[in-house]
């Protein structure tokens, strides 16, 4: 399976909640793109051509302090969303 990843220093464990502030521009598309598909969202805010549109399904997966990332990693899935400006 092939997801795209969302590295982070902390580390997801199955059915671990982990709330999220995505506030970087790169990961706030990829965010919108997962949620809501070409759908409802701005234009510019989603990659149109990306399979994982709609999906909510995303990797996790720890960096170093080098931005090494580790070799194995935790699926997520959005379970809810909230917008704050």
């Amino acid at each position: 399976m092939t997801l795209p990843i969302f590295p982070l220093n902390v580390v997801a464990l199955p059915s671990q909640t982990v709330p999220l502030m995505i506030f970087e521009a790169r990961y706030r598309v990829l965010f919108s793109t997962l949620l809501h598909g070409e759908e409802g969202v701005d234009e510019g805010l989603v990659q149109k051509d990306s399979p994982f549109a709609g999906t909510k399904r995303f990797g996790m997966c720890f960096v170093d302090k080098e931005g090494r990332l580790a070799s194995v990693g935790t699926t997520l899935e959005i379970m809810e969303f909230m917008h704050v400006p």
